[in-house]
């Protein structure tokens, strides 16, 4: 197909939602601590009869709901078939959600929850009230898309259990997502046209690592908030149109370290890759600033690697002669796996920690990562104590049972809630870009049915940290909460 209009360039990275169930799921990408872990039907369109399915929350054919592809074109889903990709609508994880279209060289479906969260899943169709477009820019290919790519599939998941379930406060959605490919001038081309052509009033869990800031004075003169995301940079709370779903990057690294005094340990090594600003934050939060120290850790040994660096002996060595008993990394999922490798092969075995986005599932089944401790910023993936949180393991085994969750979908699924809320506050009013910014503004101490650690938000403000925190850890090949399900303040 032709774009449809003179942004070729940014087109080319709109995506269909592509499946990615692998063990290095997309939280692998960076961050901080021990190991911040953390798509393309351009044209393709759904039949009536797959947008009706999706409207009804049944599965459509495939598992996410949209065309799939790869190199960039687009796709969507959410109920109404859009130039540029297909529609597909689907429901939502903890309450209400919207639809998702997806132009992201991964494509997925649209996150979003609301307040409450359904235990149920029969299939009833999406609301009657008007659609609710969102945006969804994320980094999906290149290095940071081999950690991200489950992103998503868990926004089709959780938008065909939203619109299966009524609709976000009977509004069913649409979400349109695109992969900027971490380029910062395509970050802002694909903000503007979803903005100006596909007529978003919000974005929801933008994944960008390197490029949050690259659209970040667009939107805050169109006033089009960001519901949610990867959390990974400080910006998160220095700007009034950013939601953050859960806790402050900063606070994540100076308050979860604590989590390390389960293992009674206290020296402190600590690797970061040379690639992100991210990376480097993490370190000096830990060592620089003092967070270690202030946590009863005694910082012993550091050390900077690169993203590509296919062997971690010379730093294991030099870890083990230091005195380590704890080594954090800030880089990659696979990265951490051959550090934990070749540190076993030397006979170290310290106690491993890691932060957030850096946890996903497959970890578990590594054995040399066996009692890895690491704080998140949201609910627990692989818990439904509460029945927001069993909503989302309910939605995941309905639309998508082989999706390799994460710390990356629980953030997700947090994201699509929090959205759910602001419309839920709208008591009915029209949901505008001003009005969810109202009815985000009006939320207080607030955790989302125990999703989320308290969050609250001030009119024309940037958002208040969060600083409370969940704590998973793994225990003989299964993921555990050492400290329970509830965040630790």
């Amino acid at each position: 197909m032709q774009p449809r209009s003179g942004r070729s360039n940014a087109r080319a990275h709109r995506r269909s939602s592509g499946r990615a169930h692998g063990g290095k799921s997309w939280a692998t990408y960076i961050a901080l601590a021990l190991v911040l872990v953390f798509a393309a039907g351009c044209g393709n369109r759904f039949a009536h009869s797959a947008v009706v399915q999706a409207q009804e929350g049944s599965v459509v054919k495939g598992g996410s709901g949209v065309a799939s592809g790869n190199g960039g074109q687009a796709s969507t889903a959410g109920g109404t078939s859009t130039s540029g990709g297909s529609a597909a609508t689907g429901p939502n994880p903890a309450g209400s959600g919207p639809t998702s279209s997806s132009g992201s060289s991964h494509g997925t479906g649209a996150t979003g929850s609301g307040p409450a969260a359904s235990s149920g899943g029969g299939s009833s169709s999406a609301g009657s009230g008007s659609t609710i477009v969102l945006g969804n820019v994320g980094t999906y290919s290149g290095v940071v898309g081999a950690s991200t790519a489950t992103v998503e599939p868990m926004l089709q998941v959780w938008a065909k259990w939203v619109n299966g379930h009524g609709g976000l406060s009977g509004h069913p959605v649409k979400v349109i997502s695109a992969d900027d490919g971490s380029n910062p001038s395509t970050t802002l081309s694909l903000t503007e046209q979803m903005v100006q052509q596909d007529h978003v009033v919000a974005f929801v869990d933008n994944v960008q690592p390197l490029t949050l800031n690259a659209s970040l004075n667009y939107l805050q003169q169109q006033g089009i908030p960001v519901v949610g995301g990867d959390l990974l940079s400080e910006t998160w709370n220095q700007s009034p149109i950013l939601f953050p779903q859960g806790t402050a990057v900063d606070d994540l690294i100076n308050n979860g370290i604590k989590a390390t005094k389960l293992s009674g340990q206290t020296k402190l090594g600590f690797l970061y890759c040379v690639e992100t600003p991210d990376c480097t934050n993490g370190y000096t939060q830990l060592f620089t600033k003092g967070g270690a120290a202030a946590a009863g850790l005694h910082p012993t040994y550091s050390a900077q690697f690169s993203l590509a660096q296919p062997d971690f002996t010379v730093e294991c060595q030099q870890a083990q002669s230091a005195g380590v008993t704890i080594l954090g990394l800030a880089g990659d999922a696979n990265s951490l796996e051959r550090m934990a490798s070749n540190c076993n092969g030397l006979g170290f075995h310290p106690q491993y920690f890691a932060f957030a986005l850096s946890v996903v599932d497959s970890l578990k089944s590594d054995p040399n990562l066996n009692g890895l401790i690491a704080p998140v910023g949201d609910f627990p993936w692989f818990a439904g104590s509460t029945p927001a949180s069993a909503a989302y393991l309910q939605a995941v085994q309905q639309y998508d049972p082989s999706l390799a969750t994460s710390a990356g979908t629980s953030q997700m699924w947090t994201a699509g809630a929090l959205l759910g809320q602001a419309i839920t506050n709208l008591n009915g009013a029209t949901p505008t870009s001003a009005n969810i910014i109202k009815g985000l503004d009006a939320i207080q101490n607030n955790t989302l049915g125990g999703l989320a650690p308290p969050l609250s938000f001030t009119a024309g403000q940037p958002a208040p940290r969060a600083s409370c925190y969940f704590v998973v850890q793994i225990k003989n090949g299964a993921w555990t909460a050492p400290e329970g399900n509830a965040p630790v303040c």
